[in-house]
C-alpha cells in the first residue's frame, strides 16, 4: 500500500503543472467570464456592476446579434457538410494511390498548418473583382466577373470556400487513418460474395467509418461556430453585416466598444448553442456508433 501511495503521489505531482495551467488559463477565466456576463463593465471603471440578466435580454433584442448568429449558421451549413464529403472523397482517392502518396498527403495538409491570416490575405487578393486571379481566369474563359467579397449574396459562400480549402486536409488525414484501419479481409470476403464498388462502400466502408465521421463532424461544427480570423481579415463583417459572424461581433462588442459584460453574455449563448447541437449529434449517433 505504501508503494501504491507513493506512486499515486508521484502521479499527482507530475499532473500538477497541467492542472495548474488548466485552472489558471482556462477554468478561472471561464468562471470569471460567466460572472462578467451578469455585469456591466468597460474596463475603465473600478469594478463590474451587477445587472442580473440584462445582458442576455439585450442580446435577444439586438438585431445585429441575430444577423451575426444567422451568418454563423450559414457559415456552418456551407463548410461542415462540404468539408466532411470532400475530405472523405480525397481520403478514398489517396487510399488507392501507392506512388507518391506521401507527397499528395503533404500537399493537401499544407494549408492546414499555414497561418489562417496568411491564407486569408492571399485569398483576399484572389477574390479581388478586377485584379484577382480568379476573375482574371473567369475573364479569359468568357465568364462574367464576380464580386465575391463585395456582394452580400456571395460573401459568405466565398469565405466558406476558402475555409473548406484550408481545413479539408485535416479531416482527410483523419478519414485516411480510419480507412487504413479497416481490415482488408472484410473487402476480400465481400468480393468473394460478389460485392463490388458501391456495395463495398455502402456496407463496409461507411459503417466502419461511423466513429471517424462523428468525430470529424463534431469537431468541424465546433470549429465553424467559432470562426473569426477569416471574416475579420477578408471583410471585417461587411458588406452591410453580411459576413459579421457571432465571434467577430463579440470581439467588437467587448474590445472595441468596451462592453465586456454584454460580450461575455453572447459568449455563453454561443457556448449553449454549440453544446446543444453537439449533444443532438451524439444522441443521433448513439444507436449506430460504438464508443
Amino acid at each position: 500500500m505504501l508503494w501504491k501511495s507513493r506512486e499515486t503521489r508521484t502521479a499527482y505531482l507530475f499532473l500538477l503543472p497541467v492542472l495548474a495551467y488548466f485552472t489558471i488559463m482556462l477554468f478561472y477565466p471561464m468562471c470569471y467570464s460567466f460572472y462578467l456576463s451578469f455585469t456591466e463593465w468597460d474596463m475603465l471603471s473600478p469594478a463590474p456592476e451587477l445587472i442580473g440578466l440584462n445582458n442576455y435580454r439585450e442580446a435577444f433584442d439586438d438585431p445585429v446579434f441575430w444577423i451575426s448568429l444567422r451568418n454563423t449558421f450559414s457559415y456552418v451549413l456551407y463548410t461542415v457538410p462540404a468539408t466532411v464529403v470532400l475530405a472523405l472523397c480525397l481520403a478514398l482517392a489517396l487510399n488507392q494511390v501507392k506512388a507518391l502518396s506521401g507527397l499528395f498527403r503533404a500537399a493537401y495538409f499544407m494549408p492546414v498548418v499555414t497561418s489562417a491570416v496568411v491564407v486569408s490575405i492571399i485569398w483576399k487578393w484572389l477574390y479581388q473583382p478586377n485584379l484577382g486571379l480568379i476573375n482574371i481566369i473567369f475573364g479569359s474563359l468568357g465568364i462574367p466577373k464576380m464580386s465575391f467579397l463585395e456582394s452580400t449574396a456571395q460573401v459568405m459562400p466565398s469565405i466558406a470556400a476558402m475555409s473548406v480549402w484550408k481545413g479539408v486536409g485535416y479531416s482527410m488525414v483523419i478519414f485516411l487513418a480510419g480507412l487504413q484501419d479497416i481490415p482488408s479481409y472484410l473487402y476480400e470476403a465481400a468480393a468473394i460474395d460478389g460485392a463490388s464498388g458501391w456495395k463495398l462502400f455502402r456496407y463496409i466502408t461507411l459503417p466502419l467509418l461511423k466513429n471517424t465521421t462523428l468525430f470529424i463532424t463534431v469537431t468541424s461544427l465546433i470549429s465553424a461556430f467559432q470562426v473569426f480570423t477569416e471574416p475579420y481579415i477578408l471583410t471585417k463583417g461587411g458588406p452591410v453585416h453580411s459576413s459579421r459572424v457571432l465571434v467577430l461581433y463579440i470581439q467588437e462588442t467587448a474590445f472595441d466598444y468596451l462592453q465586456l459584460g454584454y460580450g461575455a453574455a453572447m459568449v455563453f449563448v454561443l457556448f449553449l448553442i454549440i453544446m446543444v447541437i453537439t449533444a443532438i449529434q451524439l444522441v443521433a449517433f448513439r444507436s449506430r456508433v460504438e464508443f
